[in-house]
C-alpha cells in the first residue's frame, strides 16, 4: 500500500525503513480492513432486519384495518329489513302465534350467523344457500304469495367455498329494487353454476328493471366484500414471502 511506504518519522523527518514495517503494516491493515468490512456488513444486516420489521408491521396494520372492514361488512344487516321484519312479527303475534314463532326463530338464526366472528372469510356454498333461504322465508312472511323463489344449481358444487354473506345482500337487492316495486310481487330465481373453474351466480327477478347507478346496498356490499377479501389474501401472501 502506498501510505505504508511513505511513513515519516515525526521526530527526525526521515523515511522509516519499510524493510521492518511493510509486513507488520500489511497484516495490520488487512485485519483493520476485515474488521471494518465486518462492521459494515453487520450494520447493513441490522438495517435490513429493521426495514423488514417495519414493512411487516405496516402490513400487519393494513391487515388489521382490512379485517376490521370485513367484520364491519359481515355484521351489517340492512336496518330497513330489520325494521320491516320486526314490524311483521309484531303484527303476526296477534293473529298467528306459530308464524310469529317461526319468523322470530329465522330472524335469530340470521343474526347469529351475521355476528359470528370466526376467523374464516369463506363458507361453503351449501351453508350460504341455507342462510339465503332463511332470509327469503322471513321476507316471504311479509310478502306472502307475492314472493316466490327458486334455487337452481348442481349438487356437486355445494362444497365450494365462497365469501361469507355473499348471496343474501344480492337477493335483498332483488327484493328491494325488483319484487317490492311490483304490485303483484314476483319471483326470484337464483342460478349458480361453474364455467371454466369460475363460479357464476345469477339472480333474476320479475320486477321492473332498474339502473345500475341505483344498484343499491347489495351490489355495493358485495363489491366491498370481495375487494377486502382479495386485499387480505394479497397481504398475507406478501407477509409470508417477507418472513422467508
Amino acid at each position: 500500500m502506498y501510505f505504508i511506504y511513505n511513513l515519516c518519522d515525526k521526530v527526525t523527518g526521515k523515511m522509516i525503513s519499510t524493510q521492518f514495517l511493510s509486513v507488520e503494516y500489511v497484516i495490520l491493515c488487512g485485519i483493520l480492513i476485515g474488521i471494518i468490512r465486518l462492521i459494515n456488513n453487520y450494520i447493513y444486516y441490522q438495517k435490513m432486519v429493521l426495514q423488514k420489521e417495519r414493512e411487516l408491521e405496516i402490513l400487519r396494520l393494513n391487515e388489521l384495518k382490512i379485517r376490521s372492514d370485513l367484520n364491519a361488512l359481515e355484521s351489517r344487516i340492512n336496518p330497513h329489513f330489520l325494521y320491516n321484519a320486526l314490524n311483521s312479527i309484531a303484527e303476526l303475534c296477534w293473529t298467528d302465534s306459530l308464524r310469529t314463532e317461526r319468523m322470530a326463530l329465522s330472524l335469530a338464526k340470521l343474526f347469529r350467523y351475521a355476528v359470528n366472528k370466526d376467523k374464516s372469510d369463506f363458507n361453503l356454498l351449501k351453508n350460504e344457500i341455507e342462510i339465503a333461504e332463511i332470509y327469503l322465508n322471513i321476507e316471504k312472511e311479509r310478502f306472502g304469495n307475492n314472493l316466490q323463489y327458486m334455487f337452481d344449481y348442481p349438487k356437486e358444487i355445494e362444497m365450494i367455498m365462497i365469501p361469507k354473506f355473499l348471496l343474501q345482500p344480492l337477493i335483498e337487492n332483488a327484493i328491494k329494487h325488483g319484487i317490492s316495486k311490483n304490485q303483484n310481487g314476483g319471483k326470484i330465481t337464483i342460478t349458480i353454476y361453474m364455467v371454466d373453474e369460475q363460479l357464476i351466480i345469477k339472480i333474476y327477478d320479475t320486477g321492473p328493471d332498474f339502473l345500475l347507478i341505483d344498484s343499491g346496498y347489495g351490489c355495493k356490499y358485495c363489491d366491498s366484500l370481495i375487494f377486502c377479501i382479495l386485499q387480505n389474501i394479497r397481504l398475507k401472501c406478501i407477509m409470508v414471502m417477507k418472513k422467508t
